[in-house]
């Protein structure tokens, strides 16, 4: 039997958010479009009729199958075989960063999706990839990079292709937005997003003193631009009511066991 507790501390958190969020469903027909691993999939058969779609036999090689799941090895296509609104939950879960053509994916994910059905999407966080590179990894000039628009990498799946949550219903009309979480970057919630630009603002403290009070010095000058880019872009997030910061929706993860 697979333990969550053995997976790394990030995706540990992140599992559990996500779970939490969806809620305990039982009796459902599941659809997990690019299962990777089956986590997620394997979490939910538990009580539900899950089917699994992944393309990449590697990750299905070390796939979670403690309760029974269907395991289709493929891509969009696979959603070929099923009739029209065949699920009442579909999870696509940093996924389509990956696909080059995501309106078709999404599409065909509308097509089989019930009219009272629910798509659960996660997707890579622009600005909490920025403090990933400018505060763990100390990478400021990709920080700048991707401020600046320009893609990131995961060493796993390749190029991260950002996109915006509007963009899903400009690709299928069809759909729209029950609710939304943020949940920045590299799997952080809330708060430990708030840890981190504690961490930045100290950063910043340290690189002042670094360079002896010199700001023209490169090192001060860029962190400097990655954090002011940084804080105008949650502002603009905060007026859209997308960051978590202070919204209610942290209080449902007070609660969560210590990871």
């Amino acid at each position: 039997m697979h333990d969550i507790t053995d997976l790394p501390a990030w995706e540990r958190l992140f599992k559990k958010i996500v779970w939490k969020q969806l809620g305990d469903m039982e009796g459902k027909k599941i659809l997990d479009f690019g299962s990777g691993e089956g986590i997620t999939a394997n979490h939910f058969a538990e009580k539900n009729d899950v089917t699994a779609i992944e393309p990449s036999k590697e990750m299905l090689s070390n796939a979670w199958k403690d309760y029974e799941y269907t395991q289709i090895v493929g891509d969009v296509n696979a959603l070929s075989a099923f009739k029209n609104e065949t699920f009442d939950m579909i999870i696509c879960h940093n996924v389509l960063e990956y696909i080059d053509d995501k309106a078709a994916v999404v599409k065909a994910l509308a097509r089989v999706l019930r009219k009272d059905g629910i798509i659960s999407i996660v997707k890579h966080n622009r600005a909490g990839r920025v403090m990933q590179m400018a505060v763990l990894l100390d990478d400021f000039e990709k920080a700048n990079e991707i401020l600046d628009g320009k893609d990131s990498t995961a060493s796993k799946f390749g190029t991260i292709r950002y996109y915006e949550d509007n963009d899903i219903l400009k690709w299928e009309p069809a759909l729209y937005i029950l609710s939304f979480y943020e949940a920045s970057g590299h799997e952080l919630d809330g708060e430990k997003l708030l840890e981190i630009k504690r961490q930045a603002v100290d950063k910043l403290k340290f690189l002042g003193k670094f360079v002896d009070g010199n700001k023209s010095k490169w090192p001060y000058r860029l962190f400097e631009k990655t954090y002011v880019k940084f804080n105008r872009m949650q502002k603009e997030h905060q007026e859209k009511g997308e960051w978590m910061d202070k919204s209610p929706v942290l209080e449902q993860y007070r609660d969560l066991e210590q990871i």
